[in-house]
């Protein structure tokens, strides 16, 4: 049985369930896994969460997430971020996580099936689900 998201309430009830069940992990805010969910939700009308019972046999699965540090009381100068390449931002955290499973795929002669949250969390799980739904894939209720 999947879940359905189909309206704003509905992202907001499942983001404050998953910040409820992961105890002071998952990354960021309520308000963040709101706002990623919420774009999602406009693009795609709603937001189809599948229970692992509703998939085939033999998917190879993936598991995305986003990690992060605090943030450094001076920030590195100009300077120090193009000797590293970093001097323009070229992509956003699901590009990320989304050209990481397909250098994965292309690495292991696979082709990724479904994706499942490391952890449930407002914004890690919110994560998995965009992943998921860019990588045209169906994401799991669950986490590893």
């Amino acid at each position: 049985m999947s879940l359905v998201l189909a309206n704003k309430q509905d992202v907001s009830d499942f983001v404050y369930g998953l910040t409820f069940l992961a105890t002071g992990g998952g990354g960021g805010g309520i308000d963040e896994g709101i706002e990623m969910l919420g774009r999602e939700l406009k693009v795609a009308g709603r937001i189809d969460i599948l229970s692992i019972d509703d998939l085939p046999e033999h998917l190879w699965s993936v598991t995305t997430i986003v990690l992060s540090g605090r943030e450094p009381e001076t920030p590195p100068s100009a300077e120090e971020l193009n000797q590293f390449g970093l001097s323009q931002i070229k992509h956003g955290p699901i590009d990320y996580t989304v050209a990481a499973v397909r250098e994965l795929e292309q690495y292991a002669g696979v082709k990724v099936g479904v994706v499942i949250s490391a952890e449930l969390g407002s914004v890690n799980a919110s994560e998995s689900i965009v992943t998921a739904r860019r990588l045209g894939v169906p994401v799991i209720d669950g986490d590893y």
